[in-house]
């Protein structure tokens, strides 16, 4: 598999995986998979709002 991110290749190569994470930093962004060469799909968050997100504290 490959990953663009906003058009441009940011991983190649990549065996399959179920659980891969794309890392959102801007409502501009967008993450598209191709699989022997052909995208399969893309992810557009444009329309997303964008949360901080809080760390969770363990109770000693």
């Amino acid at each position: 598999m490959t990953f663009k991110k906003n058009g441009e290749v940011s991983k190649e190569n990549i065996p399959f995986e179920k659980n891969n994470v794309f890392r959102i930093t801007s409502k501009t962004d967008k993450f598209e998979v191709l699989v022997d060469n052909e995208s399969v799909i893309t992810f557009d968050f444009s329309e997303t709002k964008l949360k901080t997100a809080t760390k969770s504290r363990s109770k000693k």
